[in-house]
């Protein structure tokens, strides 16, 4: 993946956690800007050239928190391989079960677009599970920084109950709300699209 990536850009930087791989990415890429730690504890900020495209091959554990800290930094792309499981409940649409709080995260900030399944026979050693190639174009959310938090953080705590309806999960009158959106009085969490979501939330909040 370096090796085609070095050509392609005028600065590429790569964050390598493993010690043991450090002396010979050194020694085969000395153009390459290497860094030496954590991708989750990294601070893409200070970087020399802050990056506005992102490739990654990581550990699939990682996706959910990696994407967090990605989507909130200043990037034009970002293209990674993820477990295909994961990558279906980021591209679902409302009215399925793998709609929830991370297909949420990731429409929010980016438009998601599964590229294509790999099969664990392309890998060595072979995982356990299908891969998938997943690429993100982000754009400009729809809300104030400052208020990002809190809908997230009502986004997963609602998802929690997600058979029982909204009703009985906010405990607030919402017929208004339903009625304006044309939804029914048993609606449930995984019917709402993004945009309802953010209704949603500044409704609950007044």
């Amino acid at each position: 993946l370096t090796e085609f990536l070095l050509p392609q850009a005028a600065t590429v930087t790569a964050i390598e956690k493993e010690t043991r791989f450090i002396p010979h990415l050194k020694a085969r890429f000395p153009t390459l800007h290497l860094i030496h730690g954590d991708a989750l504890e990294t601070d893409y900020t200070s970087l020399p050239s802050p990056p506005t495209k992102v490739v990654a091959n990581i550990p699939y554990n990682i996706t959910s928190h990696l994407l967090e800290i990605l989507f909130a930094k200043k990037i034009k792309t970002l293209t990674l391989i993820t477990q295909h499981d994961l990558a279906k409940r980021i591209v679902a649409i409302p009215q399925t079960k793998d709609y929830g709080p991370l297909t949420l995260l990731a429409q929010f900030y980016s438009l998601p677009k599964l590229i294509a399944k790999i099969s664990p026979h392309c890998f060595y050693p072979e995982p356990n599970v299908d891969s998938a190639l997943l690429h993100f174009t982000l754009h400009t959310h729809p809300l104030p920084p400052s208020d990002i938090p809190s809908f997230f953080t009502f986004c997963r705590h609602t998802f929690t109950m997600r058979r029982k309806t909204l009703r009985k999960i906010l405990q607030i009158p919402l017929d208004s709300f339903l009625e304006k959106h044309n939804l029914s009085p048993n609606a449930r969490p995984e019917e709402l699209s993004l945009p309802l979501w953010i209704q949603l939330w500044g409704y609950v909040k007044k």
